[in-house]
């Protein structure tokens, strides 16, 4: 397919019809492995896939996202032209999940350093699965370089493959047989045995926020995993270490959604109103923001879109819509703020629904009761003082609540902007309002921090 221009036209086309069709934002090209022998690989891979990459993007045109999935061994790494790739893609997808401890993620990344890539282009993947075996002698079961497997383990009831259990799988294993899991510090996993010769090794939500921690350390573009349907949907939550539920996760952001705006702009529940005195500025019955979990609305119910009293709003308006049927493009201008995302939108004249992607609310003009640069210029130079004068300049009580929600923001979509939290409670408190005090706690509470870090500094 790669070796032509039409092929690569052909691949391209239908690709896009199929996004399309069906809704999706974007494609990932996970080719295993390119000019690799043992898969059956080109000399002339190497180039193709790069001219592939080039059409892609210049027939994607910014309306398609598009990444690419890196092995992370050099064996097969060394085949792709990462320094191209890296001019077409928005960020490469690293399979660091079956690695045997922390120092040999490093060691696949300094590949990718090595080649010219930038930190911000990568992508850290996780494992929601675990490798299982079957041991050669039971009683030989520490992972020591001297116990030996026979082979693979037992099949999972669900994965049906042996020497692999997805997260769920060994999650059951461990309550059914009353299991205490090994939390192997050094490599940075768990495991255990079980039914005398059966032994796993795995990532949960004690050791994947470690990996998290390493990956905000190398200031990595973010985290994905493999893969979603290998956890119960409905249970805590492995991104957060405290195991918040996602219906936990979801009542926080609806207090604060809207960051783009500042902090002053949020989305209620569905048939929910604004709080009193807050500007409603659009209805919505989709889904919010790009990754959100929240269902759609009923039918004849909306969400609101509030903005705090005291904002100027300017001239807004939905961007992003293309028509019954087809997936939507948001994004807004230079000269325009993004509100918020959804998926669909509501007036009295029109419903307009996505198929796949989101639109969004820009405004022109808007200016929030308090920004974050204002905070932010301030938080440099006599953080507390500045941000009490700038509370007793912008009204208390609405600086108090902007500044809460921007904490709750931090609290589980880190920023470079991340308030200290001692001070905003007391701001609060000296705001006069010990009920959106307690509720600003709650809030951090909830988010399992106490401690937060601007520039390094705590």
């Amino acid at each position: 397919m790669a070796r032509t221009a039409e092929g690569r036209k052909k691949f391209i086309d239908g690709l896009m019809t199929f996004m399309d069709t069906y809704g999706f934002d974007g494609a990932d090209m996970d080719w295993e492995y390119p000019t690799a022998e043992d898969r059956g690989g080109r000399p002339d891979d190497t180039t193709n896939f790069v001219q592939l990459s080039a059409d892609i993007k210049q027939a994607f045109a910014g309306s398609y996202g598009y990444t690419i999935t890196l092995p992370a061994s050099y064996w097969y790494l060394q085949h792709f032209d990462l320094a191209k790739h890296q001019e077409s893609v928005d960020w490469f997808n690293i399979m660091s999940y079956d690695l045997h401890a922390f120092g040999m993620i490093d060691l696949g990344l300094d590949l990718l350093w090595r080649a010219g890539v930038k930190p911000e282009k990568v992508v850290l993947g996780q494992g929601y699965y675990g490798r299982s075996f079957t041991l050669t002698d039971p009683s030989c079961n520490t992972p020591n370089g001297i116990c030996t497997f026979s082979g693979g383990a037992d099949e999972g009831s669900c994965s049906g493959a042996s020497g692999v259990l997805t997260l769920q799988e060994i999650k059951d294993i461990v309550k059914k047989e009353a299991i205490k899991p090994t939390y192997d510090k050094n490599a940075g996993v768990k495991w255990f045995t079980w039914d005398s010769n059966q032994w796993v090794s795995y990532d949960d939500e004690e050791t994947l926020p470690h990996k998290r921690d390493l990956a905000n350390d190398r200031c990595l573009g973010g985290l994905m995993v493999w893969a979603i349907d290998q956890v119960d949907q409905k249970a805590k939550s492995l991104n957060y270490p405290n195991e918040m539920s996602e219906e936990e996760i979801q009542d926080a952001e609806t207090i604060y959604q809207g960051e783009a705006a500042q902090g002053v702009c949020y989305t209620t529940k569905c048939d929910e109103k604004c709080d009193t005195g807050d500007h409603e500025a659009s209805q919505m019955s989709g889904q919010p923001g790009q990754l959100s979990n929240m269902d759609r609305c009923d039918e004849g119910k909306f969400r609101r879109l509030c903005c705090l009293k005291g904002s100027t709003m300017g001239t807004c308006r939905w961007r992003g819509y293309r028509g019954l049927g087809l997936s939507c493009t948001g994004g807004c201008g230079e000269d325009e703020t993004e509100i918020t995302q959804n998926t669909n939108h509501h007036s009295d004249k029109e419903d307009q629904t996505c198929s796949g992607g989101t639109q969004s609310y820009c405004c022109k003009d808007f200016k929030p009761p308090i920004t974050k640069e204002q905070v932010k210029d301030k938080i440099e130079d006599k953080a507390k003082d500045a941000a009490i004068a700038i509370a007793e300049a912008a009204a208390l009580e609405l600086a108090a609540t902007a500044f809460c929600r921007i904490a709750i923001t931090a609290l589980l979509t880190p920023l470079s902007f991340i308030p200290v939290i001692g001070w905003i409670i007391r701001l609060a408190v000296q705001a006069a309002v010990p009920a959106l005090a307690k509720l600003c706690a709650k809030g951090i509470a909830k988010g399992g921090k106490s401690v937060f870090k601007f520039r390094g500094k705590d």
